[in-house]
């Protein structure tokens, strides 16, 4: 991958890679080195759709939360055991 900036690859690339990672039955957690402006500019590439079906764990440095919103809003998908 080659670099954009601060960011590895474009928002394009790096939505390819966070789909992969979904997509990839051993994969258990995905866990952010970014967020906030670059989190935002992922997600016209995300695969919803594929998060519907394998959901994962994902945590987060920066600011991943319009990913996290995004992918529970566009899924329905929510890490029960974390709502009181």
């Amino acid at each position: 991958m080659r670099a954009n900036g601060y960011m590895a690859g474009t928002p394009k690339e790096r939505a390819s890679d966070l789909n992969a990672l979904i997509n990839d039955d051993e994969v258990k957690l995905i866990m952010t080195a970014n967020g906030g402006a670059s989190a935002i500019q992922i997600l016209p590439f995300v695969d919803f759709y594929a998060f519907s079906k394998k959901p994962k764990l994902i945590v987060g440095l920066s600011d991943p939360s319009c990913l996290l919103n995004a992918l529970t809003s566009k899924t329905g998908v929510i890490d029960r055991k974390s709502v009181v």
